[in-house]
């Protein structure tokens, strides 16, 4: 008498997980006399203490409130060597409907209830900053504006650089000049080119105008042949809009070949490959909810770090590109 066949045990079902890109920023706060950077962690971490013992109140200053009627706030996760925050946008106004069965209603949130959308962040020692990037939520280069805002101006002015490849960095210093220019971006995209260059942004528009295409580009070269360069004011345009968070992920191409003016050499680069960033997979709290499991977007943050850290600590800030 056979036995029966061994039965399948039920497969556990993967927990939800969404892809993320881990972004890296240098803090800059200026340089002391001596011409030495500053190094404002013991700051940061005493800011941003006295941020988490601000009650959640329309009285104090833990809300921020932005010109499109939302407000910014942050949740601060751990302080210590390696700080850990939330820094989320939350909007009251301008809310969709929910949908059962063909029926659409408002969603019954209470007055001061709104919709929040977060970012999460990690302050590691050595000025790196690594930002979990969330189309939906705030871009990182909010924090400093908003802990000035929260702590009334009592903590030392610093900025967010994006962290880029030193090679990169180097390529748009110094007297260069720009032969070819390949760009294709999401026609939603094409304002914020405008803030770089209003006639790119121009020509873009009327390209998206013209076509309706979801994805709008140009390329821009001097005739065959002809060692000639395009006007001066694209290498000021690159060097603008590298420095914008958002523009890999509005991005399809953006590529360039590069003069140095001082020895004729040319040399083609692609901006898009070129910034410090890791593509990370993080755990969902729900499989309806794009909200992550903050402790495994820490972690990844943190993996991210330490996978790049030698890079990281050599790389050169994007606002580095626009001497010369």
């Amino acid at each position: 008498m056979s036995s029966p066949p061994p039965q399948r045990r039920p497969q556990r079902p993967k927990p939800p997980t969404v892809k993320r890109s881990v972004y890296f920023y240098r803090i800059d706060a200026g340089a002391d006399e001596t011409g030495i950077p500053k190094n404002i962690d013991a700051d940061l971490d005493a800011g941003l203490k006295a941020i988490d013992d601000l009650p959640f109140d329309s009285v104090n200053r833990r809300y921020m409130n932005q010109s499109d009627g939302s407000s910014l706030c942050a949740w601060i996760d751990a302080t210590g060597e390696v700080v850990r925050l939330r820094l989320g946008t939350i909007r009251k106004n301008a809310l969709p409907q929910s949908e059962l069965g063909g029926t659409l209603r408002n969603l019954a949130l209470d007055t001061d209830e709104g919709l929040c959308e977060t970012s999460h962040i990690c302050l590691f020692p050595d000025g790196i900053v690594g930002v979990e990037h969330n189309f939906y939520g705030p871009r990182a280069k909010r924090l400093p504006v908003y802990m000035a805002h929260a702590l009334s101006g009592a903590i030392p002015s610093f900025a967010m650089e994006a962290l880029l490849n030193h090679n990169t960095a180097k390529q748009l210093e110094g007297n260069k000049s720009v032969r070819k220019l390949t760009l294709r971006v999401r026609k939603s995209y094409t304002s914020t080119i405008g803030e770089a260059s209003r006639s790119l942004g121009e020509a873009l528009d009327a390209a998206a105008l013209g076509s309706d295409a979801a994805v709008v580009g140009l390329i821009l070269q001097p005739e065959p042949y002809k060692r000639v360069d395009l006007k001066a004011d694209l290498i000021h345009f690159l060097r603008r809009i590298m420095l914008k968070e958002d523009l890999r992920e509005q991005t399809r191409e953006l590529k360039a070949t590069i003069v140095d003016e001082q020895t004729g050499r040319a040399d083609e680069i692609n901006l898009l490959e070129d910034q410090l960033i890791s593509k990370k997979t993080i755990l969902r709290q729900t499989s309806r909810s794009r909200v992550l499991n903050s402790d495994d977007a820490y972690r990844k943050i943190e993996e991210a770090y330490r996978e790049l850290r030698e890079d990281l600590l050599s790389a050169s800030s994007a606002s580095v590109s626009s001497k010369g």
